[in-house]
This record gives C-alpha cells, sequence and structure tokens, in this order.
C-alpha cells in the first residue's frame, strides 16, 4: 500500500492524463538494440507487470474507496469511470500482450519490444498517478489502513458495493458519516447482542466467558461513539471472531450480513473523519 506526504486541496480532481506515461516511454528510448537486448528488456519489463500487478490493483480498489467517500458525487463518479477506464484499458492490453509473448519470432521482435514498452509504461504511469491521487486527501491512518490490510480483491469489491449501499440515502457521504456517527446506537447494540448470541451458541465455556457483552460496548444503551470507541469495537469484534468455530454454520453466516454492514459503515466514518478530525469527539 502506498500513500503520500504531499498534500493538495481534498476537493481537487485527480487528473489521469497521458504526459506521465509519455514521460517513461522517453526515459526507455534507447539507441538501436541487438535482438537479444530487445528480448531482456521484453522481459524485464513483462516480469514487472506480472510480479507488480495485485498490488497495482490492490492500490486502486483503495484509490477507488478515497475518491468515492472524499470527493462531492458530480467528482467521484467521473473520476471513478476514468480510473475504471484506464484499468480495464490496461488489461486488455495486458491480456494482448501475453499472447504474442508466446510465439516471439526474431522478424517481429522490434514491434513486440515497442508493444511491452508501452503496456509496461502505461502501468507505471498509472502507479505514479494513483501515489498522486493520495495528495488530494489526508495521509490513511492506521483505523482506514486497517479495514484493506488484509483484503483480497473480492472482499474489497464486495466492501466498495456496500458502501455504495450505506451511501445512496445521502447527498454526499460527509452526511452519511454523519448519520453513522449520531444515529447508529440501536444498531450497534443490536449488533453486539447477536455475537454475543452467536458466541453462546458455541457453548464453549471459556470462549463465552471472554467474550460478554461489556468487552464490546460499556452499555446497551448506546447514544454516540468516540472514534477511537468505534475503533476499539471494530477490533474488539474481529479479535473475537478470529477463531470462531463453525464458521459454515447458519447462525454464523446470518450475522455475517450484518458485520458487512458495520464494516461499511465503520469505512465511511473513518475516511471521512481523518478529514475532519475536530469535527468527531
Amino acid at each position: 500500500m502506498f500513500w503520500s506526504k504531499k498534500k493538495k486541496t481534498k476537493e481537487e480532481i485527480i487528473n489521469i492524463e497521458e504526459e506521465t506515461v509519455e514521460e517513461i516511454i522517453e526515459e526507455k528510448k534507447e539507441e538501436v538494440k541487438s535482438i537479444e537486448e530487445i528480448k531482456q528488456d521484453i522481459n524485464d519489463q513483462f516480469q514487472y507487470i506480472k510480479k507488480n500487478w495485485d498490488e497495482f490493483y490492490h492500490n486502486f480498489l483503495i484509490c477507488r474507496f478515497l475518491i468515492k467517500i472524499n470527493l462531492r458525487p458530480s467528482q467521484s463518479s467521473e473520476q471513478i469511470t476514468l480510473l475504471e477506464n484506464r484499468i480495464n484499458d490496461l488489461k486488455v492490453m495486458i491480456s494482448s500482450l501475453k499472447e504474442k509473448l508466446n510465439e516471439i519470432s526474431d522478424n517481429k521482435i522490434i514491434d513486440l519490444g515497442k508493444e511491452t514498452l508501452d503496456v509496461y509504461s502505461y502501468m507505471r504511469g498509472m502507479e505514479n498517478q494513483l501515489k498522486e491521487s493520495y495528495a488530494n486527501f489526508s495521509e490513511m491512518k492506521i483505523s482506514s489502513a486497517h479495514i484493506f490490510m488484509n483484503k483480497n480483491t473480492e472482499e474489497l469489491e464486495k466492501l466498495y458495493q456496500n458502501i455504495e449501499i450505506e451511501g445512496k440515502d445521502y447527498s454526499n457521504f460527509s452526511q452519511a458519516a454523519d448519520a453513522i456517527y449520531y444515529y447508529s446506537g440501536d444498531f450497534l447494540t443490536s449488533l453486539i447482542n447477536q455475537l454475543v448470541s452467536l458466541i453462546s451458541s458455541t457453548k464453549q465455556e471459556k470462549y463465552i466467558n471472554s467474550y460478554p457483552f461489556s468487552f464490546f460496548l460499556p452499555s446497551e444503551v448506546v447514544v454516540t461513539l468516540s472514534i477511537k470507541e468505534w475503533i476499539d469495537l471494530y477490533n474488539h469484534i474481529k479479535f473475537s471472531l478470529k477463531n470462531f468455530p463453525g464458521k459454515k454454520d447458519k447462525k454464523y453466516q446470518e450475522f455475517m450480513k450484518q458485520l458487512d454492514r458495520f464494516e461499511a459503515i465503520y469505512t465511511i466514518l473513518m475516511i471521512r473523519a481523518e478529514n475532519q478530525t475536530t469535527k468527531y469527539a
């Protein structure tokens, strides 16, 4: 994961331009090379693409969260569409390149070298642009980074969809975060009651005694929680379920649906809170 210490205005639109790609291509231009040197360049550049793709795509997914939650809807929609289109273009380019690399012939090596450089440069350019996009927002704190840290692509996609669902009834995610902060008491107490019941269903006395309701919340009457209390609650829930037996049980699966919603509202609140540190106690 990456983020930049360079900061810009939060509302500044991210521009995904071609200049960065062109600069990289220019930097890579050299004198005429031998066939073997071109083959080595092709191999090095393609190996870079393969080695770094997962991290690159993971960073794109995280960037999408930041854009969605931090920018106004009109801005976020435009920028996310632009990013997604560029990512899809890159996927097509890589797929086409893979097919051609299976049948390398010396008479086509120069053209293949140019195409490999184009794909490599496009990806490197986007890497720089994704890094730059973080400069539009405050640095990601561990409370947000931890949410994304151990999630695979499928889990990040699911979380993103749940965030969209939670935000659809609000004009923007600032309003959504306010509603989450001030009006989530009933949902949180219900969630923890379900969790305690789920833990009790294991009939494992030591496990049950380790996680009473008070381990998660100080009272069954919750008005608001401070950001620190939200973070503690998130960590305690995750910790209590880490070694839960019977994860295939229907009751556990039903609870996970509620936990998915909790994680979505938690993500919205954490990302917004990092940009409004004085707003939430």
